[in-house]
């Protein structure tokens, strides 16, 4: 069809003035650009110091994303009674995937988590959730000075938490589980236990990692994050 359509605007260009061919080309396509995040392991010092110049809450709220590796949605979906400390867990009602819709998830709670969870139940204001906004009602955004002069994103949060994991030697398959991600088509997923002790030896690594390249110590972490026994 294509060569037809270029020989009649070659015999014929006054029928044909334009080659009718020429809209069957294929505009190249762009490749899509991989969003790089600037937050590196060298970046945590100062990150640390900036998010402890905020107020409590919005402290309490950063340094989950960076110790749980949770999306945004799921840290202000938590219910306090979605956690368990005596069990060393929380639960993640799924709010990503549709095809995950109304699945609950446990996952595992670092001794670095379970001082927020302290810290919030101690201090803020009494409501359900775990993150709630002022007047006790679940989140639905978060205020501008929580993430004003940090320079990054969430996701950012995510990805080192990720890039830890891997430092550590963590498995693929315990990583993905830990922030929360479906296996997908990885036939080794299914042979593999994910058991809560493996999880929660793996959060506790990876929070502890984070730690240290923050340069936190037990003499300068400030009070509501020091880690809490069960």
């Amino acid at each position: 069809m294509l060569a037809v359509l270029q020989d009649a605007h070659k015999t014929d260009p006054a029928t044909y003035p334009n080659n009718p061919a020429s809209q069957f080309k294929s505009k190249k396509r762009k490749k899509n650009a991989v969003r790089k995040g600037r937050l590196t392991p060298g970046g945590m010092p100062k990150l640390a110091g900036a998010i402890t110049r905020k107020n409590l809450r919005a402290q309490n709220f950063l340094w989950w994303c960076l110790y749980s590796g949770n999306r945004v949605g799921e840290v202000m979906s938590i219910r306090r009674a979605d956690v368990n400390l005596k069990k060393g867990i929380y639960l993640l009602r799924d709010i990503k995937t549709s095809d995950r819709d109304g699945e609950v998830v446990e996952m595992p709670l670092s001794n670095q988590l379970r001082g927020i969870v302290k810290s919030q139940i101690d201090h803020d204001v009494d409501s359900v959730f775990l993150f709630p906004k002022l007047d006790g009602k679940k989140q639905t955004g978060l205020p501008n000075s929580y993430h004003r002069d940090l320079d990054y994103s969430f996701h950012d949060y995510r990805k080192l938490f990720r890039s830890v994991a891997d430092g550590l030697d963590i498995s693929r398959i315990i990583a993905m589980r830990l922030v929360n991600h479906r296996s997908g088509e990885d036939v080794d997923s299914g042979y593999i236990v994910d058991d809560m002790a493996r999880l929660q030896r793996g959060a506790q690594m990876v929070a502890d990692a984070i730690d240290t390249l923050a340069g936190k110590s037990a003499e300068n972490v400030i009070p509501a994050l020091k880690v809490v026994s069960a």
